[in-house]
């Protein structure tokens, strides 16, 4: 999966494919990386100025200027950095063995947190009054009332719950303002609790695993995964309905911004759509069709950024050609 292709920087990128319409975007790189260095995840604060992207080994890395530089702010561990979360001043990474890392804006050090698990963490989600949930490999769900200093762990029944009777790994998690909760995970799940996390209901089930989740305040969101699936959703969650991709990509991460695009990076697919999830345009070209990127987020005039293998961060905005 982790295929290395190298790329220019500046290259343009050419939208093309019989099943979507065509577009043109620049694409710029703004770090190079290293192989077995590869960035899994990526946050921003409501300002769009500081972000975090981790990964492998421990990789941490850090901008104050919205993606334009980076600095290193690695913590001791080499453990690979898997989600990652900032509400207000509040920051939060997980990872492998149950990892969970915090700091507030201005602090220098990450500080490690007793998660209580050895479970690798493959989402997270926080509000700002602090509820957060972690969620993982074989049905782990944790939970937090104080921005992730301590932990408590949830037994949601899955086994009982769930067809076949297995713990199915849960891949993301987003907590709303309101305290709700929405998961995702394998087969199709969606699983929601309307009251932060003391009572759930599977909502959704399918084939598909769900790798990554978004929704906006207005109850806007969407849903990736296996075999080019995405959901979309318009009340918060409650319910979910499956958009037409005609791909059989794995989608691995959802990007969605105020003025209605959706960013949709994935393995040797990015899709790009501009009315809520109506329709697609697929960048298929450069390194985008050959490597594969896992988190993106919005970036200056309009651009998004993107993380991914052999640690790198691109920014893809309109071409002007």
């Amino acid at each position: 999966m982790k295929k290395s292709v190298a790329l220019s920087a500046g290259a343009l990128l050419l939208v093309a494919s019989s099943a979507f319409a065509l577009v043109e975007m620049q694409l710029d790189k703004l770090r190079e990386g290293t192989e077995h260095r590869d960035l899994y995840t990526l946050a921003q604060d409501g300002t769009g100025s500081t972000i975090l992207a981790a990964g492998a080994f421990g990789t941490i890395l850090t901008s104050t200027d919205g993606g334009a530089t980076w600095n290193q702010d690695d913590h001791e561990t080499r453990l690979s950095l898997l989600a990652s979360e900032i509400v207000g001043d509040r920051q939060i990474l997980t990872g492998q063995d149950g990892l969970v890392l915090i700091r507030s804006a201005g602090d220098e050090q990450w500080t490690q947190a007793d998660s209580g698990v050895e479970a690798r963490l493959l989402g997270v989600g926080m509000n700002e009054a602090g509820l957060t949930i972690a969620v993982g490999s074989f049905g782990t769900v944790l939970r937090s009332t104080d921005h992730g200093s301590s932990w408590e762990a949830l037994d949601l029944q899955l086994p009982d719950r769930v067809e076949g009777g297995y713990n199915p790994h849960l891949y993301d998690a987003h907590v709303s303002q309101n305290g709700s909760v929405t998961l995702v995970g394998e087969f199709g799940l969606v699983i929601r609790s309307p009251d932060g996390g003391d009572n759930w209901k599977i909502v959704r089930t399918g084939t598909a695993s769900l790798f990554s989740l978004e929704i906006n305040d207005n109850g806007t969101g969407y849903a990736v995964g296996q075999s080019g699936t995405i959901l979309r959703t318009g009340n918060g969650g409650l319910t979910w309905s499956e958009r037409d991709t005609g791909i059989d990509a794995n989608l691995l991460g959802v990007f969605t911004a105020p003025d209605g695009r959706v960013v949709v990076p994935g393995f040797r697919y990015m899709l790009v759509s501009k009315d809520d999830g109506e329709s697609w345009q697929r960048v298929a070209a450069g390194d985008v069709d050959r490597g594969w990127y896992i988190s993106a987020g919005g970036a200056a005039d309009n651009g998004v950024i993107a993380v991914g293998h052999r640690g790198r961060i691109v920014r893809l905005s309109e071409s002007n050609s």
